[in-house]
């Protein structure tokens, strides 16, 4: 009977577990990935359109979310792929335009957050600089 009662708990908890949803995004990392959509805000990039899982509400796992791979185990943000994030690539290829005259200035600081990441993928978005270079370097 006892054996039954420790089973019949253990799956009423994996029922609320799935009904509640278990969040496994870090909160800091969560809001690390929000302050680089609001980078790409602040550059006049349309960053709805560019990453329309990256959403600012307490359901939401980052973890889930495009362009972004966690461990599976502590919920960390292991991997970003953020390569031609700006589209750069679409626009020469379907419409011949040229790269932007505006470039960016990588504010590397954006990246704390996300102490185990593995990796960072941000090829093909002409970036002109890091605002911390020693940062980027190490």
């Amino acid at each position: 009977m006892e054996g039954l009662w420790n089973r019949s708990w253990i799956w009423a908890l994996m029922i609320l577990i799935q009904i509640h949803g278990y969040k496994c995004c870090l909160e800091k990392e969560r809001m690390g990935l929000l302050e680089f959509k609001r980078f790409l805000r602040s550059n006049n990039e349309d960053a709805d359109r560019l990453l329309p899982s990256w959403v600012d509400d307490e359901e939401s796992d980052c973890c889930y979310w495009e362009r972004v791979v966690c461990n599976s185990t502590t919920g960390t943000v292991t991997q970003l792929s953020l390569n031609n994030i700006r589209q750069i690539e679409f626009y020469h290829r379907v419409y011949g335009l040229a790269p932007p005259e505006k470039t960016w200035f990588l504010n590397v600081s954006l990246f704390h957050p996300f102490e185990e990441l593995e990796s960072l993928d941000l090829s093909e978005n002409w970036f002109a600089d890091s605002l911390e270079d020693q940062a980027l370097k190490s």
